[in-house]
């Protein structure tokens, strides 16, 4: 294959990967929102390290590694934006009192 082909199928992949991604945030806003109900912890620890565990597990060996730094960026994400919108719901009900 040629570079450009080659950049080409990398462009696809990256619009599925931020598609994906974008959906997973999604979920985990709604997880987000259930455990503020539950008045559960943003961060599960043990959850994730059995998530990091499971993804690294279906990696190839050469990347598991690159999966492990990738996943713990994603649950990093995945925790600050759920924070983000318990401090935002917090401060809805601040006001509307």
């Amino acid at each position: 294959m040629e570079l450009e082909e080659l950049r080409k199928k990398i462009d696809s992949i990256d619009d599925s990967l931020v598609e994906l991604f974008c959906e997973r945030m999604r979920v985990s806003a709604d997880i987000g929102r259930l455990k503020a109900l539950g008045g559960l912890e943003v961060r599960d620890l043990e959850r994730e390290r059995a998530k990091l565990a499971d993804v690294a597990g279906k990696a190839d060996e050469s990347l598991r590694e690159y999966i492990g730094a990738l996943y713990s960026r994603i649950l990093d994400l995945s925790c600050a934006y759920q924070e983000k919108l318990k401090q935002a719901a917090a401060a809805t009900r601040t006001q509307q009192r």
